[in-house]
């Protein structure tokens, strides 16, 4: 995959835009000839550089809006708040409110569609979420319950992926996935990296509590987090349904790593950690996992004719076909998904 260059919008020596961008200076720094990717530790083209800010188009930089939860004291007092705002939601039998249809990923993602004929890619940091037994959950409880449990969670998911700025890609019967955007992914991954430590706060003090008061299940949980570049796709018919869905490593590994959770446990993986300011780094630690569990990463999933050219010579080599016959044969294709568990 070609590099994904990140802009930010210029601004007067007042504050002000002049709508001109330029390379985000946390990412990238200057040289003679050429800009170097700090956190990728690789040097950017000139050329390739002139050709992105020639194609870039400014309503694309994405704005930076700052959560509205910036603390753990501010957290403190949020967490006090949904407290009243669940368990007046459980006394109600159901909601006869009438709320605006307003899915805000699909207008950030159908704008941004519409905006590009060619890149349309967009690099942020995921959340998945999945609830551990759901499924005997629905063989055991009464479906009213068991309605209330779904529609409480998902409520509370989405009120507080807004709170900070994220938006929901999908609802699942037993989870969601959130995504995070901003004009650098430094930003993106701090904000999934804190709504992950909220959201886990909101279930374990107080969605669990008033449901063990209300005669529910306590839920039990896993969270998996990743950051990287997707796709942009529109998906269905309009003859049904249509809408705008993001398709890209990064999710899938979201998943594969929310799936290794023990329960209530956020885990991380690398390219998030290694996006995670000073302060999220300081709180991960690294889990040991098997040697097996592998992936391919994204950048040897395309190869050169050249380089297919060698890697069948490479195999069809006497001396090569042996070491894959004893084992002791390199192995480029995978490697092992390092993944940190958030304290």
């Amino acid at each position: 995959m070609d590099d994904y260059l990140e802009f930010v919008e210029c601004v007067d020596s007042y504050g002000k835009k002049d709508g001109k961008i330029t390379l985000n200076p946390e990412i990238y720094s200057e040289s003679e000839d050429s800009y170097f990717d700090k956190l990728e530790n690789k040097k950017i083209n000139s050329e390739q550089l002139s050709k992105q800010m020639d194609e870039a188009v400014n309503p694309l930089v994405l704005r930076n809006y700052e959560p509205n939860i910036k603390s753990e004291a501010e957290l403190d007092k949020y967490v006090e708040f949904r407290k009243k705002k669940i368990q007046e939601a459980m006394e109600k039998a159901g909601s006869n409110d009438v709320v605006q249809n307003d899915d805000r990923s699909e207008t950030l993602l159908s704008n941004l569609f519409l905006m590009s004929t060619k890149d349309r890619r967009l690099r942020c940091s995921f959340v998945t979420l999945d609830l551990r037994g759901f499924t005997k959950m629905g063989q055991s409880m009464p479906s009213a319950d068991l309605t209330r449990l779904a529609t409480v969670l998902s409520k509370e998911m989405s009120v507080l992926t807004y709170e900070f700025n994220g938006f929901v890609l999908k609802y699942m019967g037993d989870g969601h996935v959130a995504y995070f955007t901003a004009p650098n992914i430094l930003a993106a991954v701090d904000s999934s990296l804190y709504y992950s430590h909220a959201l886990r706060r909101i279930i374990i003090e107080v969605i669990n509590p008033i449901f063990d008061q209300n005669g529910l299940p306590k839920l039990k949980f896993g969270v998996g987090v990743e950051a990287g570049i997707v796709n942009i796709t529109r998906v269905g018919s309009w003859q049904t349904k249509t809408h705008h869905d993001l398709i890209g490593p990064p999710i899938n590994i979201t998943f594969k790593t929310q799936t290794l959770s023990k329960e209530n446990e956020i885990l991380v993986a690398e390219k998030a950690f290694r996006y995670a300011s000073p302060s999220w780094k300081n709180k991960l630690k690294e889990v040991k996992l098997p040697s097996t569990w592998t992936y391919t990463p994204p950048s040897e999933e395309k190869k050169t004719p050249e380089e297919i050219e060698l890697e069948f010579k490479k195999k069809n080599d006497p001396v090569e076909k042996f070491k894959t016959l004893v084992g002791l044969a390199e192995k480029n294709s995978e490697k092992v998904l390092k993944v940190y568990s958030l304290e």
